[in-house]
């Protein structure tokens, strides 16, 4: 460390991969007695051990409690000449999620290049996604940017554990007691503003909700009613029907467990009960037809 007598500077340093994953800073580099770096040729050089894994090294200096960014080099060796920092960058933390018991998700979906998980046994109602474009990397910055990690809780009436997530024209959960969307300013999901909206208290059991073209289907909390949900224009909202509303008899004692979606050749829902009987709801929007019927056939599904 090569510097004039003057004053004390703490600096940080972080490697960075070749595939671009940055880890968490070094422990302080600290100038005892460092130079004014305000006074024209006053400089610090620092200095730290080799890191095999990196391609190159980010610079951090300590400013009013945080460390801002100054530059990168691929040495191990750095020259601070009174670098402007770039407040908009600093050091990632890794976050101490799916460890131990009771903390490993159950939910998982990709939406916008970030891989999601949601309800553990100790946070049901919690959802966190990745870094933008980097499904293994669960960090953030000291001073959160847009692509850090995204959290959020689906916050209600009453505990809201998330029984399935959906990505369709917003990214959709489920939970218990509600049915949310999960978006952002121009539909961009931004790790500093996550923006969570209620529209429904029918609530969800985890069975996977379907996708008929711009409509999710799913099953309510009791298992015995199947509603759609579908982006209305006119009312800037979501809104759906009851599917099944005309066809309660099909469900009397009995819940959904399993279904599936046939588009051709006439888009047909499989649904199978717990009794092990199977049903086909026929379900065509753009008419404004659906219709129920129990298949019959020797055993159980």
């Amino acid at each position: 460390m090569s510097h004039n007598q003057g004053k004390t500077w703490i600096y940080a340093v972080s490697t960075v991969t070749d595939e671009g994953q940055e880890s968490e800073i070094s422990a302080a580099i600290t100038t005892n007695v460092g130079p004014d770096l305000a006074e024209d040729g006053r400089y610090v050089t620092i200095s730290w051990d080799t890191d095999v894994d990196a391609g190159t090294y980010n610079i951090y200096r300590r400013r009013n409690g945080v460390f801002p960014y100054i530059g990168y080099t691929e040495q191990t060796e750095f020259t601070d000449d009174n670098i402007a920092p770039d407040t908009t960058i600093t050091p990632v933390s890794e976050t101490a999620l799916f460890t131990g018991t009771g903390n490993y998700p159950s939910k998982v979906a990709i939406y916008q290049q970030r891989l999601f998980f949601a309800n553990t046994i100790n946070q049901p109602e919690n959802i966190w996604g990745s870094k933008s474009g980097d499904f293994e990397n669960f960090t953030k910055s000291e001073i959160r940017v847009a692509s850090d990690l995204y959290d959020v809780s689906l916050n209600g009436r009453s505990l809201n554990a998330v029984q399935s997530l959906l990505p369709l024209r917003e990214f959709l959960a489920f939970g218990t007691f509600g049915d949310f969307s999960i978006s952002g300013e121009n539909g961009f999901l931004d790790s500093t503003s996550p923006t969570v909206t209620q529209y429904g208290y029918t609530g969800a059991k985890p069975v996977k909700p379907l996708v008929v073209n711009d409509t999710a289907l799913f099953v309510d909390r009791t298992g015995r009613t199947v509603r759609d949900l579908r982006y209305a224009l006119e009312q800037d909202s979501y809104a759906g029907n009851d599917l099944s509303i005309l066809s309660s008899h099909f469900f009397e004692g009995k819940q959904i467990v399993e279904w599936a979606y046939a588009k051709d050749p006439d888009s047909v829902v499989w649904v199978v009960l717990d009794d092990g009987s199977l049903l086909t709801l026929t379900y065509q929007r753009e008419h404004q037809v659906w219709a129920w019927t129990e298949q019959e056939f020797d055993g159980f599904v």
